[in-house]
């Protein structure tokens, strides 16, 4: 991402009403350009997208995973280097701490509203992203530079 390019952001997860609000919630009207969603059901869907595209973030439903954080740890243990924000239902807290102690970056309940923290919460991950590798570049030019 950069000033010109939105952000990529991968929804995965099947709660189709929910799709429909995040589509609403960061369309180009309503986010200034800002982002380019797209989507998968689930985790097997959702590897052709991180793999063939330069996804910014994921967001992962975890909220109806009867399967745990069998999904998540599965894209994380593949796509290591792109963040992910888990998406939560009000019960859902200790499954979404197990998921930060394992990578991801944070996460939110799933409210459907207009003040949602949503976009902000996708763009300091992102920027965050991009200081962590700017910052790991500048280490190795200078250990390169030190080294010659």
């Amino acid at each position: 991402m950069n000033q010109l390019n939105p952000v990529r952001v991968l929804f995965v997860g099947g709660d189709y009403p929910y799709l429909l609000y995040l589509k609403d919630l960061l369309s180009p009207e309503k986010s200034y350009g800002l982002f380019e969603l797209y989507s998968a059901e689930n985790e097997a869907a959702a590897q052709p997208h991180l793999e063939k595209s330069k996804i910014d973030i994921v967001l992962i439903d975890i909220s109806h995973a009867a399967v745990g954080l069998v999904p998540y740890e599965r894209l994380h243990e593949r796509f290591s280097d792109t963040p992910k924000l888990v998406l939560i239902e009000v019960n859902d807290e200790p499954l979404a701490l197990e998921a930060i102690k394992k990578g991801a970056k944070g996460h939110l309940l799933k409210i459907r509203s207009e003040r949602s923290p949503l976009p902000q919460t996708i763009m300091q991950i992102v920027r965050q992203r991009q200081e962590e590798t700017a910052i790991r570049r500048n280490e190795e030019l200078f250990r390169t530079l030190i080294e010659n």
